[in-house]
């Protein structure tokens, strides 16, 4: 059993070379601490603490902007008349303005390029290191490490490893006996959906597998730490699909979201969701009538809220009974997001979709909840 002060020492050096890789805007640096790392982690059999793997994520992995690009081919064209030059002494300038502007772009074109290939380099072995992780279980307790890693830099992975990687996923998500806890299966499903989003084309698979299991994380109710993750795959998974999906399929997320929020202790992590399920009835005006008009109510057919499957939990006989509930809150913030929804004045509002996972996320970023986000 390790003591406190080499808890406190080891916290403190993977703190240190966290802040070392967020600082560093060369590469190199990066890329020999990534090597460094990679050789303990393969010397010590992945036998690690999780702070370990965690220094991946401090990364800075970026290429040069275009904006910036062209701001340095930008020059300012020389006033010959001012500086009384003779005809030939401004050819030999303008030349020399020429040959320094190749120069310059040349370059520029080589940091660049020496800057991807490092980047490269660094990305090849953080994926070797999570792809091993994942396929040998080496050891259960870094699995949230390599979730969350991945999450992080979906952007970045080959599309050769794609396939093989959200059938890995489904498998260990699908699993009884993971290893895994709610907040790495959301970052599993951020992963995933993070590649589905960028290669729609390239990638032929049935996403509304991956619905369900999202389904079925929101019950039992996620700690109030992992609703920013939620706030995330409701945009990713709803909101940015929303046209791909079936009007049961969002009546169930709905429903199913305001019952999750009856049981979340933050008041900060309520208006959070609120917000989302206001820009979720905003995509949809039939799902909004449905649910305040249930045409099937008597008819015997009931709402399987236990049911994990949102295509067939008959989510067109539920009712929002839980935004009375919620109107009876000691919050303000909560009490005023609940009137604008049962009296629908958000539906007109277009903003409510161009900002709602920003507006989300500034509530669970807010230190004192009598602060509203900016609008």
């Amino acid at each position: 059993m390790a003591m406190p002060f080499d808890l406190a020492v080891r916290e403190e050096c993977c703190s240190c070379i966290a802040s070392l890789l967020h600082d560093d805007r060369a590469g190199e640096l990066s890329l020999e601490v990534v090597r460094f790392v990679t050789r303990l982690l393969k010397t010590r059999s992945y036998a690690v603490e999780p702070c370990v793997l965690n220094v991946f994520l401090s990364l800075n992995i970026r290429e040069i902007s275009p904006i910036e690009e062209k701001k340095i081919e930008k020059a300012t064209k020389p006033d010959y008349r001012a500086q009384k030059l003779s005809r030939r002494d401004r050819r030999q300038h303008k030349e020399k303005q020429e040959l320094n502007k190749l120069l310059e772009n040349k370059t520029l074109a080589n940091r660049q390029e020496h800057r991807i290939k490092i980047n490269r380099q660094i990305v090849e072995l953080i994926f070797l290191n999570y792809f091993r992780l994942l396929k040998r279980r080496l050891n259960l307790r870094l699995m949230p490490s390599v979730c969350e890693g991945l999450a992080k830099f979906a952007n970045l992975i080959n599309i050769e490893y794609m396939d093989d990687l959200i059938a890995c996923y489904y498998d260990e998500l699908s699993s009884e006996k993971t290893g895994l806890n709610q907040r790495a299966k959301f970052h599993c499903l951020i992963t995933v959906f993070s590649i589905l989003n960028r290669q729609q084309v390239l990638i032929h698979i049935d996403p509304q597998r991956f619905y369900a299991l999202f389904y079925s994380l929101l019950l039992p109710c996620p700690s109030d730490t992992d609703i920013d993750l939620v706030v995330k795959l409701i945009q990713m998974m709803l909101l940015d699909r929303y046209k791909q999906l079936s009007k049961n399929k969002l009546l169930a997320f709905v429903k199913r979201l305001l019952t999750m929020v009856l049981h979340l202790q933050s008041s900060k992590s309520v208006s959070a969701i609120l917000v989302m399920i206001k820009a979720l009835l905003t995509i949809s005006p039939l799902v909004t009538e449905q649910l305040y008009d249930n045409e099937f109510s008597g008819s015997g057919i009931r709402y399987l809220w236990d049911l994990d499957d949102p295509e067939y939990c008959n989510s067109q006989n539920a009712t929002l009974y839980e935004l009375i509930l919620l109107k009876k809150t000691s919050d303000k913030h909560v009490r005023q997001q609940c009137e604008e929804i049962l009296n629908g004045k958000f539906q007109s509002d277009t903003h409510v979709l161009r900002s709602c996972q920003q507006n989300a996320l500034a509530y669970l970023q807010t230190a004192d909840n009598n602060q509203l986000p900016e609008k």
